[in-house]
């Protein structure tokens, strides 16, 4: 037998079928929020202004800092195992991607 796990990006704002997923950072922080082509579109435009007056800054290379798990998140480890326990292809370090987050939440749920 054999599992097919199907992940589906919605619009954060609309709950349309997302087409990608966009990253953007403010007040030091960053976000990212997945979007149709045409929200996608009205965020960058929205933005364009202050890019264009802004000024870009260097990257500092890797910043460590610890983040607290909420009570809705999952340690990456207990993510990571059930994820090689259902024939998922994951690293054992770095980032746990947001598409393998939500097929653990959805068979977990």
């Amino acid at each position: 037998m054999s599992t097919r796990t199907i992940v589906q990006l919605e619009d954060d704002l609309t709950g349309e079928p997302a087409d990608e997923s966009v990253t953007f950072g403010l007040d030091g922080r960053s976000f990212e929020i997945d979007l149709t082509a045409s929200s996608a579109e009205e965020l960058r435009g929205l933005l364009a202004p202050y890019i264009a007056a802004g000024r870009g800054q260097r990257s500092r290379g890797l910043q460590r800092r610890s983040v607290a798990l909420t009570e809705q998140e999952v340690d990456p480890a207990t993510i990571r195992a059930w994820a090689q326990s259902n024939g998922y292809a994951v690293s054992t370090r770095g980032r746990v991607s947001r598409e393998l987050r939500e097929a653990y939440k959805s068979a977990n749920s």
